[in-house]
């Protein structure tokens, strides 16, 4: 850095001209200090003032500027001259002018003794200007970053951030606790439409999506792998990943956190038949029922010719999940097609509090409704019951017709909602902060905030 150059700005409103003997100030801190340039300022934070301390900058050189006025508390953006001026605030107004100056003394006297908030300011303003002949700029000290990015979770989120990860240049580390990557989606037998005109359900892409990850050169993929510990810091993490039997220390820099969901607790759901009633499922097991080529009663391997959907089943409920997953719309509209798929003559009923189908699966959404074998009502489940040869009996208050209804099905599917991996157990397993995981809100039921 250049030659330290100090310049003492004193400011004189607020109060602080009117009780203090500036002469006294002024000629002390030039005597026991020499800066460089000394002034005194009428509202050093205004226009005017802070112009003459730039100005003095730009023409005298001075690089270190002390500031004798308000708390550093504030103005602390206005005192900015850029990287390579130190400030330092000397607080005269609320440390000394404001806090001991009594309305009821005299004028300040010539004799400083007999002045002691004169000598207040002045030993402020010295302490000021010796911090500032003894700073030192830092210099930033450059730290060698780790540029692997691991990512946690090997589900359709993790495969995308890995992938577009890799694709800007970055290499991957991508750990998956279960023996095959794809998570939930490559458990379904079929996804909501993604492409125009949003009508029919496709064929899952998710099993393009992890080749295109296995064979990218970049992407290290890890699975039955289990996270055991992280610490450093951001940029220079240490990981402590176990993969089997055997433990590895990973060098990364940071980490994205794509761990998922899993399926509400339906035990928790007795009152709509679960669990009490064997042709009562959620809707993850009606999916992996269709994931394997058949749609038959769990009661007795008979095909299901009608089913009823319930919405919203533990979710948007304050004794269970509060909030709406936004996906469990859209996985009813889908599953109420595979059973008209199996037959012309089947029947899907799909019970809801709202349906919520944003943006242009409005058309998925029409489309259901076109489809004369599936009815849609927003209601109010009374009762679930079980009748004869194994079929559940629903009890609904139509809020659309305002009368109340029964109808018999041979399976009821409940739409259980989404909770966050976090909410139960410490993902991450920080070791280098307090506590071991992103900070969750009760407010929120688990989910990171």
């Amino acid at each position: 850095m250049a030659d330290k150059k100090i310049g003492v700005y004193i400011c004189t409103g607020c109060e602080i001209g009117e009780n203090v003997n500036m002469e006294k100030v002024t000629e002390y801190i030039d005597e026991e200090c020499s800066p460089a340039v000394m002034k005194q300022v009428p509202f050093l934070c205004g226009k005017e003032g802070l112009a003459q301390i730039q100005n003095d900058i730009d023409g005298e050189g001075v690089n270190r500027v002390c500031v004798a006025a308000c708390s550093p508390r504030v103005m602390w953006d206005v005192f900015d001259f850029g990287p390579d001026v130190v400030v330092d605030r000397a607080n005269i107004r609320e440390l000394a002018v404001w806090s001991f100056h009594d309305p009821g003394l005299p004028e300040p006297e010539e004799d400083e003794m007999s002045d002691p908030l004169t000598m207040m300011v002045r030993d402020y303003i010295k302490m000021s200007v010796a911090k500032l002949d003894r700073k030192t700029k830092p210099e930033a000290e450059p730290i060698e970053l780790d540029k692997t990015i691991m990512v946690l979770g090997g589900g359709l989120t993790g495969l995308t951030a890995a992938l577009d990860t890799a694709e800007t240049g970055y290499d991957v580390v991508l750990v998956e606790k279960e023996d095959k990557l794809g998570g939930f989606a490559a458990k379904m037998y079929k996804q909501t439409p993604t492409k125009h005109p949003y009508e029919k359900a496709e064929a899952p892409s998710i099993n393009e999506l992890i080749s295109r990850v296995e064979a990218n050169d970049k992407i290290k993929v890890m699975t039955k792998t289990s996270l055991q510990l992280i610490k450093g810091a951001p940029g220079k993490f240490k990981a402590t990943v176990k993969q089997g039997d055997e433990e590895q220390v990973l060098s990364i820099g940071s980490v994205i956190l794509a761990t998922g969901w899993k399926p509400y607790d339906a035990s928790k759901l007795d009152s709509l038949g679960y669990g009490k009633i064997k042709n009562v499922v959620t809707n993850v097991e009606l999916e992996q029922l269709a994931k394997n080529g058949k749609l038959n009663r769990p009661s007795d391997g008979q095909p299901v010719l009608s089913a009823a959907f319930i919405q919203c089943a533990g979710q948007r409920d304050a004794e269970h999940l509060s909030y709406c997953s936004s996906v469990c719309c859209m996985g009813s509209l889908k599953q109420a097609g595979y059973i008209r798929e199996l037959n012309d003559e089947a029947k899907a009923y799909i019970f809801y509090k709202d349906m919520r189908t944003p943006g242009v699966y409005e058309n998925y959404y029409r489309a259901a409704q076109d489809d004369p074998g599936i009815f849609l009502t927003k209601s109010e489940i009374q009762e679930v019951t079980e009748g004869e040869n194994g079929k559940v009996l629903v009890k609904v208050t139509d809020n659309l017709l305002g009368e109340d209804f029964e109808v018999e099905v041979d399976l009821l599917v409940l739409a259980t909602g989404m909770v966050p991996t976090i909410a139960d157990e410490p993902v991450l397993k920080l070791g280098y902060r307090l506590g071991e995981q992103i900070p969750d809100l009760d407010l929120f039921d688990g989910f990171a905030d």
